[in-house]
């Protein structure tokens, strides 16, 4: 999404706004419900990549970092509710990317994390 979306939706913004607090409380109110507005375009538009991602991933023969190293952690967390775990590289390799955006999108993607702790959490929540 570009910046001069985001403006966009900002200036555009019709939807909710609470008038029955302080001018302090009712711009954090506010920003918090566009911020709402704003998160819930970027993970429609994160779901349009994903799914063009996929399409192209699956004439691939390659996988990123990323997932890579998702697969790897999976392995040494071995969570048995995951579909991945102890599931050899080679069956698994078709999958890893299917999984890994699954954590992508996920709210266990903290950009607040390392991804490596961030796929922690996830693997263990599972």
């Amino acid at each position: 999404m570009k910046e001069s979306e985001v403006v966009k939706i900002i200036e555009n913004y019709t939807g909710y706004v609470d008038r029955s607090r302080t001018d302090q409380c009712l711009h954090e109110v506010n920003f918090n419900l566009v911020a709402k507005d704003i998160t819930k375009k970027l993970r429609e538009t994160l779901n349009d990549f994903v799914g063009w991602r996929n399409d192209k991933q699956i004439s691939s023969d390659r996988i990123n970092y990323n997932e890579f190293l998702f697969y790897t952690l999976l392995q040494d967390v071995k969570n048995n509710k995951h579909p991945l775990t102890n599931l050899e590289y080679d069956y698994a390799f078709n999958l890893i990317p299917k999984y890994y955006n699954h954590f992508f999108l996920s709210n266990y993607n903290d950009e607040n994390l390392s991804e490596y702790d961030a796929i922690i959490n996830y693997l263990k929540n599972y």
